[in-house]
């Protein structure tokens, strides 16, 4: 056996082996115990060769590509290769203490990049044969004539078929595509962009539907300086719950729903009286699809579909925020068994992202929505308030089992957020600069924060400030002077959850100086302090509402 042969074949094992490691092994925290037999049929969001880079989570994928170019030529091979996706996904679906999730999608991904990788090399196996018959002697003898010629037109069949794919797979790529971007409602006006929902209130005063929902509820901040903000901002939140999925804004690229901004509207419902609506955004959402390893899409239709149109993938903290919601709006009333049912799943989901606890999740963009290879805090801090959520609910229905081992997750995660984000807490942990996510780790969402979280909160205020006067999501968000109304309004949240009452009331009166003029929260304000996007912003009415709530106002 030559050289060359011994190598591949060392190179098939320690890719397949690899491939093994990642698909059939526990993490490293060892067994998770009490999930159960998972299958996922879907078949959504197939990503092919040019669009992996959008989810780094599919790496395995380059392990049976490498796998597909050295069986090339060994049909056989191949054929039994294919079989050993189909023998993890089983694994996955008896041994559910692995962590992993047996789905369909997995499968035709392992597929994807074992032919893929087969396709290379057999196009540049052609290639090869076509340029050493081109310099083969000029006088060879006529067998070896007949047997080159033979050689080469096979060679110019396989390489005209894997030249075609791989030019069609060039032109998906550079073909430009409608998404999300595409789609502006009005041209942008000032780095804040257009200021846009000017009809959404329809009148210039709630009709009598409206007052009589607000009437039927509580108005935090009645009878202060923030009484026409809050008033205005819970109007908004009636109108934006008409449908039980609300969208983040009236706006044509903020018209989905997501999860997160949801869950906060969820919370402020149940806070001011209204938990017959927050149970019926969370009944809804329990419709919505969820992938049992990864979490809730970024953001859905407003019918509950999919969005195949710039989709933005799944993003972990999808779950972290629901079962929070879940567990406000169980001490207000009953839940139905949908609502439940999801808390089952969703702390499921928690569980094999962390590995039990015992480890971050796998990179997923967090609210900036940027797709990432790195691990984020915004994307990891809210697991941990859902893992305390799922268990204090768990404890409360008599599930003690469960429950401990939730609050055992939580406390192993609590250990590792600080290993790898403290004591700094920056974006990622590899550095990024400080962001919003630190309020993530603040009360409420923590009853103790971890050590330094404090103070990274306070240098993301401090770092992050605009000329505007208000905050970036991030200090190392690009340098366009523009404020973000949610992250304003979410560190307001937290410092009044934290006793903190000068710092909640002087992000309140930025808020409530720098509103629409119809009196809505806008979602952007600019460097000289014009408001901009979407007013109003569902995520910042919301997080308003809780402050106030929370103040005692």
């Amino acid at each position: 056996m030559t050289f060359r042969a011994v190598a591949a074949r060392v190179a098939v094992a320690v890719s397949l082996g690899w491939f093994l490691a990642q698909t059939v092994l526990p993490p490293r925290g060892g067994p998770v115990p009490g999930l159960p037999r998972t299958f996922d049929p879907d078949l959504g969001f197939l990503l092919w060769p040019w669009q992996w880079a959008q989810d780094p989570r599919l790496l395995p994928i380059l392990a049976m590509a490498v796998v597909g170019a050295l069986l090339a030529r060994r049909s056989a091979w191949l054929a039994v290769m294919a079989g050993v996706p189909v023998l993890v996904e089983a694994w996955q679906f008896l041994v559910p203490a692995v962590g992993e999730v047996a789905a369909l999608r997995d499968v035709a991904h392992a597929w994807i990049g074992l032919a893929t990788g087969a396709l290379v090399a057999l196009t540049g196996w052609a290639l090869g044969r076509l340029v050493a018959h081109a310099v083969r002697p000029v006088w060879p003898n006529a067998r070896s004539t007949a047997v080159t010629t033979g050689s080469a037109h096979r060679s110019r069949i396989v390489l005209a078929a894997g030249v075609t794919a791989i030019v069609l797979l060039g032109v998906s790529v550079a073909w430009p595509r409608a998404d999300g971007g595409a789609v502006a409602a009005a041209p942008p006006v000032g780095a804040q962009g257009a200021l846009q929902g000017a009809d959404f209130h329809g009148s210039e005063h709630p009709d009598a539907v409206a007052r009589e929902w607000l009437a039927a509820g509580d108005l935090p901040g009645e009878g202060t300086a923030y009484e026409d903000m809050a008033r205005v901002a819970l109007w908004d939140l009636h109108l934006l719950t008409r449908d039980p999925l609300p969208p983040a804004g009236p706006a044509a690229q903020w018209d989905y729903y997501w999860p997160r901004d949801g869950a906060f509207v969820a919370v402020a419902l149940v806070r001011t009286g209204h938990t017959g609506d927050a149970v019926e955004i969370l009944r809804r959402q329990a419709d919505l699809y969820l992938d049992p390893l990864y979490g809730f899409d970024a953001r859905y239709l407003l019918d509950g579909g999919r969005v195949v149109r710039d989709p933005r993938g799944a993003q972990v903290d999808g779950c972290g925020w629901v079962l929070w919601a879940i567990h406000e709006t169980a001490q207000d009333t009953a839940l139905p068994d949908e609502v439940a049912g999801l808390r089952d799943r969703c702390a499921d989901q928690l569980l094999r992202a962390t590995g039990g606890g015992t480890h971050l999740a796998a990179p997923s963009p967090d609210y900036w929505e940027r797709a990432t290879f790195e691990r984020l805090l915004g994307a990891n801090a809210p697991l941990l308030l859902g893992l305390r959520s799922a268990a204090a609910d768990y404890r409360a229905s008599g599930s003690v089992e469960r429950a401990d081992s939730l609050l055992e997750a939580a406390d192993t995660f609590t250990a590792e957020l600080g290993q790898e984000f403290g004591p700094t807490f920056s974006r990622s942990t590899r550095g990024g600069g400080l962001d919003a996510a630190t309020a993530m780790l603040m009360p409420p969402f923590a009853a103790e924060p971890l050590p330094g979280v404090r103070e990274a909160w306070e240098g993301y205020q401090a770092g992050a400030l605009r000329p505007g006067g208000g905050l970036a999501p991030g200090t190392d968000w690009r340098q366009d002077g523009v404020s973000w109304t949610p992250e304003v309004a979410l560190v307001a949240y937290t410092a009044a959850a934290d006793g903190q009452e000068g710092i909640a009331t002087d992000w309140l009166d930025w808020l409530e100086t720098h509103r629409a003029p119809w009196g809505s929260l806008p979602e952007k304000v600019g460097p000289d302090g014009t408001p901009g996007g979407p007013a109003p912003l569902g995520w910042t009415s919301s997080l308003v509402v809780l402050t106030l709530s929370e103040l005692g106002l």
